[in-house]
């Protein structure tokens, strides 16, 4: 009878754990969908931009539908953890249609079928990448190179919503424009809105800027519109017929890539390999953000396979191109998720969002949609990129300012690659740049400077014993400085300047803390060497 009371009571307890933990869970994945709704809008008025203004709802719904069907997808593939999907590099998708669409004479209907098609070999890609381990290759380009694309990115974002908060067309159209005063306050209430909503984010980061933000924007714009009409802050993304909805028809898609092949070969692999490419750097920096933040193994392999089968699905659904989101998973992790019970109940919340309250969603203003994007482009600017060229200026020593300011060439050279012409250019360029920079580091002697002990003066304090030892052996001694990165390729160079009968010792002081611990091994096998021969070098790492 005891033991009976006992296994009941056990399992009301962890019937009661269990029950805890997944409303923790559901509670995580509503927020989540907080969170991620205005920026998968967002994301898919801008991917679809090029088809013009009249499709700006269609464009709505492909992000909410891509965030929908690639995360349930990538979420069901990947290990179970919080990390979240959404569409993202939403400029380059934009990029590549516009592209599709002058390679197909402006016929829109194909150059979606081709967009399709190309979503699909950026999945293909991906799922290569995984399992041959390239990603391991990818996440070893110079950060110069990395941070110059994603600010170039960002500016981009920032330029293509400025006429929309200027009420205009397009940047040709500036000069041209009749500003009025109905028309010249939609630019107050979106800088308004980007100050709020970088206001929340410094104040109260745990909050979801953008989705108050969104919240605060469309109410305003709504009760402007009951009481002051007259004053014109632009259109909301419009309706759409949900119902008369239907994936995409994989036939025709296939026809249009076979038709148009020869126009459109080098978009398709161009496009593809860029968005594949970037979208491996946001899932290596994503799953990073997740160990920082639970102390978590994650696989990387495997996650890539999991999106390039949600890049394969999202696109035949009428979705887009998705990626892990790095502020989505810190933002699911605060508010509790902890395993992929939270994805699949944001996307759930998400699809009852679409079903349920379509007009809600599609009378979502476009200047509010415009302000969050310009908001996410001034995030997506490199922060180390600035402090680089802020060093580069004003830094405290002339070896320093010379570093910061080559790093600045790279990153100069980069973005404006892919300002002035395109996302797809701005990858080449830093893939080139890339190669040149490796080269560069590669081929510098890695002996910076060397130093016999007995010519050198130490400001360190050492026992008496210390200083007789080393005034005995002090012509024995020498301080090798190195630099660059140690490889098979310049070893033999260090090798020449350490006698085989000498052994090192190495200050590791400025390595981070995991190769520091690799280091101390060596240093362990340095000390009983030295016990057994007086002779030894010590050298310096920096």
């Amino acid at each position: 009878m005891t033991e009976q009371v006992a296994i009941q009571t056990d399992f009301a307890r962890n019937l009661s754990a269990g029950m805890g933990f997944l409303a923790q869970e559901l509670t995580a994945g509503v927020t989540t969908a907080g969170v991620a709704l205005p920026m998968c809008v967002s994301s898919g008025v801008l991917a679809l931009s090029p088809l013009g203004a009249d499709r700006v709802a269609e464009g709505a719904l492909a992000g909410v539908i891509a965030a929908i069907v690639g995360g349930i997808v990538a979420s069901a593939f990947q290990r179970s953890c919080f990390v979240t999907t959404m569409p993202s590099n939403s400029l380059i998708q934009a990029s590549l249609l516009g592209s599709l669409l002058v390679a197909l004479d402006g016929n829109t209907t194909q150059a979606l079928l081709a967009f399709v098609g190309c979503v699909m070999l950026t999945g293909l890609w991906m799922m290569l990448i995984g399992p041959t381990g390239l990603a391991r290759i990818v996440k070893l380009a110079p950060h110069p190179v990395v941070a110059g694309f994603v600010s170039g990115v960002g500016i981009l974002v920032i330029k293509s919503q400025t006429p929309m908060l200027l009420a205009v067309s397009s940047w040709s159209g500036i000069m041209a424009a009749d500003f009025s005063l109905a028309t010249i306050t939609r630019l107050p209430f979106g800088l308004a809105l980007i100050a709020a909503m970088a206001m929340i984010t410094r104040l109260a980061p745990k909050n979801p800027a953008l989705l108050a933000g969104l919240i605060v924007g469309y109410v305003i714009y709504h009760a402007a519109r009951l009481w002051a009409p007259d004053i014109e802050f632009g259109p909301v993304i419009g309706s759409i017929d949900i119902e008369g909805w239907a994936p995409v028809s994989m036939i025709e898609a296939a026809s249009t890539l076979r038709l148009g092949l020869k126009h459109i070969w080098w978009t398709l692999i161009a496009g593809s390999l860029t968005l594949a490419i970037v979208g491996t750097l946001d899932t290596v920096f994503t799953l990073r953000t997740a160990r920082n933040l639970a102390d978590i193994q994650v696989g990387q392999d495997r996650a890539l396979i999991g999106l390039g089968m949600a890049n394969l699905v999202s696109p035949m659904m009428g979705g887009l191109f998705v990626s892990t989101s790095a502020a989505l998973t810190a933002a699911n992790y605060r508010a509790g998720g902890r395993m992929r019970t939270s994805t699949f109940a944001s996307r759930a919340v998400l699809l009852a969002a679409i079903l349920a309250f379509p007009d809600l969603i599609f009378s979502m203003p476009l200047v509010v949609l415009s302000a969050i994007l310009v908001f996410v482009g001034i995030n997506t600017i490199d922060r180390w990129a600035l402090r680089t060229a802020r060093q580069a200026l004003l830094g405290d020593s002339a070896a320093g300012r010379t570093q910061a300011r080559r790093n600045m060439a790279v990153v100069a050279a980069v973005a404006l690659a892919t300002v002035l012409g395109q996302p797809v250019v701005g990858a080449v360029v830093g893939v080139a740049l890339a190669c040149i920079v490796f080269m560069i580091e590669m081929s510098r002697p890695v002996v910076r400077r060397k130093e016999i002990v007995g010519k050198t003066r130490s400001r360190r304090i050492r026992s008496t014993a210390q200083t007789e030892l080393l005034a005995i052996h002090e012509r024995e001694l020498a301080v090798l400085e190195l630099q660059g990165v140690l490889f098979f390729g310049n070893a033999d160079e260090l090798a020449e300047e350490i006698p085989p009968a000498q052994r090192g010792a190495s200050d590791h002081s400025r390595f981070p803390r995991r190769q520091r611990r690799r280091r101390l091994r060596r240093i362990d096998l340095a000390a009983d060497l030295r016990s057994q021969r007086p002779a030894w070098s010590a050298i310096v790492l920096q």
